[in-house]
């Protein structure tokens, strides 16, 4: 159900987080980044988990952001070709974040939060309130 998935991106820096510790600052940038985001063939992304590679950052001009840019996630590369900004001069670094990912055929405990569509219900965990199955993916039987 949870998984740690190896992520990458350019991770910006903004001059009033310049205060904070350059490992506290990337943290922050990443948990607002990912943090309750689904991403394709990943998941929800819950949290930052922890670096794996970490380099220096370079300064832009004019904006005085701080890049850092880290290395491709190897199996949704097209997911992160979308997001990631490609910087030949930013240093790389890695790190993985902590995603809600059930398979297929798992048995997860919830709530019925909505059962009026014929359509399907919407199911709830403690965390996450958006799970929608459809009624062909339901127990033969299943009546609402």
């Amino acid at each position: 159900m949870f998984t740690l998935a190896t992520m990458s991106d350019l991770i910006q820096i903004k001059p009033h987080d310049l205060g904070k510790s350059h490992d506290v600052a990337l943290e922050d940038n990443i948990n607002k980044k990912y943090s309750n985001k689904v991403l394709q063939q990943v998941g929800l992304c819950i949290c930052f988990w922890d670096m794996l590679k970490i380099g220096d950052g370079l300064i832009s001009q004019g904006d005085g952001l701080v890049n850092v840019n880290v290395e491709p996630l190897q199996h949704v590369q097209n997911e992160i070709d979308s997001i990631a900004v490609a910087s030949p001069e930013a240093t790389r670094a890695k790190f993985r974040i902590l995603v809600f990912r059930p398979f297929k055929g798992e048995i997860i405990t919830g709530t019925i939060l909505d059962s009026s569509s014929p359509d399907g219900i919407r199911i709830g965990v403690d965390f996450f309130s958006d799970i929608w199955i459809p009624a062909d993916q339901l127990f033969e039987g299943s009546t609402w």
